[in-house]
């Protein structure tokens, strides 16, 4: 009976998560935005709803009106002031800017109430109602009652009402919505009003339950993010059945669970199980371009690095008082941990809400080996660092199987549950303040306090070497992996680059170097407390920081955390105390969504920018790496590629029914068919970026059933896409070398410390001079027109020698002229190469001309096979095809969409 009565209050409770999760799906679906600022806006719904009943004494209808009604107005005020103008702009962006508006209220709101809590009288009748023999609390049954309203009204709105579908229509396809009088920023302003009035009304009536306290009404971010990721971010059914599911399982966990923060990782578990179960590994459908913040070249000029590390050795041992060494202490070992997100987010793209986390791990860690088993600091330092590199793989196995919000969610909801359950615990963390000796490396000491010049300058020491090797890590043909997977996961894998393990590869990595940001940070004492300094919200204040100083470059980070509290620039200042910090938050907040509306690549993007001809040379064209047109010819391993019964399948569609052919090395084979007769979708299934229902596929004597999509790629499969899919962030030689390196693990930890210099392979060299691409190479794709960018992506894929190349749509968008120089490389790269080529093609000329065989599929099913001249003249092909009258479907076939 406990536990039916644990599962009801529990059911009750997570109503209220699920009411608010609700706000949170509005939003997305009518905007794309995910945002992180939602419980900040109910927060303040929540302190208007206390100062109107409360202070003055208005009816609880007339409060909960009040606190709605502000909330709205401010979810307003945002998108149209923050979210509005950022239209184009990445998810990164986006999400970084609902990160500042969190920043921004949370400041407002602390600065006027401080972190006390306010008590607020429960005006709903709270008597005991009998359920079957069980007592449950009037008020309880109440909220539950008006979530699942809530919820059910939700569904008939935006199922039956114009507006609704509007709403689905402008998330579907904001231009054809437009096209049909819908106007997208009526709707994205029409739903975050809404979505943030919800989230005003639900603060509004947990906070009896809860009472007015800003920690407690912004902790909810992380379940209400969790019931949201389980609706999939658009069913508010499943919503609300996530709000209910975590709602209960914090009540059991509560209840029968000992040790202390437990209730708090709830939320993490049913994220990471809904991230297992929805994972999709590489998108099946082409993602849409996103403007990204710029990267650094990772050039490193040895005049840059040693001057100023020099000036400030100088200053810190001989100049500067204490106070400044102290701040320039803590601005190193910040600045450290920030230059994490360089690699995780910078380069790899990836939004982590958990990088301070991260170095409370390794801090963790280091502050127990020196304490319970008095290893030497410096042993300590290493180990843990070292050791936080496997940590972060096993925390980031399950959340790297998604990407872009549902991998901000799932680092948040990690930030989440390790407050809680780790540096809350002093079970696990050796005590609230665990006593650790002076450090000291090889018997010289660096006591912070006494001899703080020296730790100061071992920080210096340490930030110099990790930023090296971060800049390492860009010029090497790991930092274009990351770069390419940033840019395009499809064309990635298309490349031969494991995607996920490149992820995994860049958050653990980013792990380590938090850790030992992190050791550093919490050794400055010689009594550590692990509690205030890895909060969630400092991995949040983290982030905006990063993005300020340019989280694309090396140095972005360290320039963020000069404004850091307590570090270089309130010093200067003479600002102190937690109200000055507090101004500082809500300063860098506001100058965060100025940024990144006007210069998303950061302060020192702005640097370069209006700097950089006078300090930064130019790129050098790179054909030194090239060979003379004489040396060029090139035969790639002859393989065929056998297709037998292959089926393809979405839902109850068929795309493709029982296709078999046979490609032969040195031969052209033709694939046409009118739109929707299954040609990509036959392409995506070979290549293995959609898995057959059926069928089977060979390369040589090698089968492919089965296989990942770059081991495909690296057997010898190339493939190209209708809509191009280069990589924006790497020049047309970057995009041409990744074809070029191979793939040893152990340049993960070299290319560190040496980046090896990848020449181009014989291939890529013959490639580049085939497709003529010799002036281009120190170019970027968006600097060539688009019949160039179309060569550069069928010579990337030529460069990797495959054996088989899969072609989509080469000639769409070329001109005459270009579509007859498109025509002769084929030939070339079918005779002279060996290439054996598929040709998915709409130009019926250019494909009869250049082809030695050729199938014509409709609804999916073949109806001719044979050469050009046999298929031209084919009834069937001139009826789906060539003009004739159009057929009917074959029977029990359906038309795929």
């Amino acid at each position: 009976m406990d536990v039916v009565n644990l599962v009801i209050l529990g059911l009750c409770a997570g109503a209220m998560i699920s009411l608010s999760a609700q706000g949170v799906v509005l939003v997305f679906r009518g905007s794309g935005v995910l945002n992180l600022a939602h419980a900040a806006i109910g927060s303040l719904g929540a302190f208007v709803y206390w100062e109107l009943e409360v202070n003055h004494s208005l009816p609880f209808a007339v409060a909960v009106v009040g606190a709605t009604a502000v909330a709205a107005v401010t979810g307003l005020v945002v998108y149209a002031v923050v979210i509005r103008p950022l239209h184009g702009a990445s998810t990164l962006t986006k999400l970084v800017a609902t990160l500042a508006v969190l920043v921004v209220i949370q400041s407002a709101l602390q600065l006027k109430y401080g972190s006390d809590q306010f008590i607020v009288p429960n005006p709903l009748p709270d008597q005991n109602v009998s359920l079957g023999g069980l007592d449950v609390r009037g008020d309880k049954l109440i909220l539950l009652a008006i979530s699942i309203v809530v919820t059910v009204a939700l569904v008939l709105v935006y199922r039956r009402t114009r507006f609704g579908l509007a709403t689905t229509a402008t998330a579907e396809n904001a231009r054809g919505a437009a096209a049909l009088g819908m106007s997208p920023g009526f709707v994205g302003a029409a739903n975050w009003c809404a979505g943030a009035g919800i989230a005003g009304f639900a603060s509004a009536m947990m906070a009896p339950a809860l009472q007015v306290q800003l920690a407690s009404q912004v902790s909810l971010i992380v379940p209400v993010l969790a019931a949201a990721l389980m609706g999939g971010m658009r069913s508010f059914g499943w919503t609300f059945a996530g709000g209910a599911v975590i709602g209960i399982a914090q009540a059991l966990v509560g209840r029968y669970v000992d040790t202390p923060g437990w209730g708090d990782a709830v939320p993490l578990a049913i994220i990471i199980a809904v991230m297992v179960a929805r994972s999709t590994g590489i998108p099946s459908r082409p993602q849409p371009r996103e403007t990204r913040p710029r990267v650094g070249s990772g050039t490193i000029r040895p005049l840059l690095v040693v001057a100023p590390a020099a000036a400030v050795f100088v200053l810190l041992n001989w100049v500067l008082p204490v106070e400044y060494v102290d701040a320039v202490t803590l601005t190193l070992c910040v600045g450290l941990i920030l230059l994490s997100s360089v690699v995780i987010t910078g380069y790899a793209g990836q939004l982590s809400l958990s990088q301070f986390t991260l170095a409370g791990v390794g801090a963790v860690t280091a502050g127990l080996l020196v304490s319970e088993l008095e290893l030497p600091f410096l042993v300590a330092l290493v180990a843990g660092t070292v050791l936080a590199f496997p940590i972060a793989l096993l925390i980031g196995a399950p959340a790297l199987r998604t990407r872009g919000i549902n991998f901000a969610i799932t680092t948040l909801g990690i930030a989440s549950a390790f407050q809680g359950v780790l540096f809350l615990n002093s079970r696990y963390t050796g005590g609230d303040y665990v006593t650790v000796p002076v450090p000291a490396i090889f018997g010289w000491e660096m006591d912070n306090f006494l001899q703080p010049s020296r730790y100061a300058t071992f920080a210096l020491v340490l930030v110099v070497l990790a930023s090296l090797m971060v800049a390492n890590l860009r010029r090497s043909q790991t930092g274009r992996k990351l770069l390419a997977m940033r840019s395009n996961e499809r064309a990635a894998a298309a490349m031969g680059i494991h995607v996920y393990g490149t992820k995994l590869y860049a958050f653990a990595l980013s792990g380590s170097i938090a850790a030992l940001g992190g050791i550093l940070l919490i050794f400055r004492q010689t009594s550590l407390s692990y509690i205030a300094q890895f909060q969630p919200i400092q991995s949040i204040n983290g982030v905006l920081y990063s993005v300020v100083g340019g989280v694309g470059y090396v140095v972005g980070p360290l320039t963020g955390s000069l404004g850091q509290p307590a570090s270089i620039v309130p010093t200067i200042f003479h600002g102190q105390g937690d109200t000055f910090a507090l101004w500082l938050s809500l300063v860098l907040g506001l100058g965060t969504i100025k940024l990144v509306q006007d210069a998303p690549d950061g302060l020192v993007g702005l640097i370069r920018q209006h700097l950089g001809r006078f300090v930064f040379r130019k790129r050098q064209p790179g054909t030194s790496a090239l060979v003379a047109r004489d040396e060029v010819p090139l035969r790639v391993a002859a393989r065929a590629l056998e297709i037998r019964d292959l089926d393809v399948r979405y839902g109850g569609v068929t795309a493709v029914s029982g296709f078999s052919c046979t490609v032969e090395p040195g031969t052209i084979h033709g694939i046409i068919g009118p739109n929707g007769a299954g040609k990509t979708s036959l392409v995506e299934a070979v290549t293995g970026y959609v898995t057959p229902a059926r069928g089977t596929v060979r390369l040589g004597d090698l089968p492919l059933d089965g296989s990942s999509v770059h081991a495909r790629a690296r057997a010898g499969l190339g493939r190209t896409f209708q809509s191009l899919e280069l990589f924006d962030d790497l020049t047309v030689g970057e995009n041409l070398l990744l074809a070029s390196g191979g793939h040893r693990v152990s340049a993960l930890a070299t290319d560190l410390v040496y980046p090896r210099k990848v020449a181009f392979s014989d291939a890529a060299r013959a490639a580049i001079h085939e497709f003529g691409l010799e002036r281009d190479l120190d170019r970027l794709p968006d600097e060539l027109s688009y019949g160039r960018r179309r060569l550069v992506a069928i010579a990337r894929s030529v460069a990797a020698g495959p054996s088989v190349l899969c072609l989509d749509e080469p000639a769409a968008g070329l001109s005459g002229v270009e579509r007859g120089e498109l025509s002769e490389l084929l030939r070339r790269l079918a005779r002279d190469w060996g290439i054996a080529i598929i040709l998915i093609e709409h130009d019926v000329d250019l494909v009869m001309s250049v082809c030695d065989h050729i199938t014509a599929i409709d609804f999916g099913r073949t109806i001719a096979s044979g050469t050009p001249a046999e298929v031209r003249s084919d009834p069937l092909v001139l009826a789906a095809y060539l003009g004739a009258e159009q057929p009917t479907a074959p029977e029990g076939v359906e038309v795929p969409s």
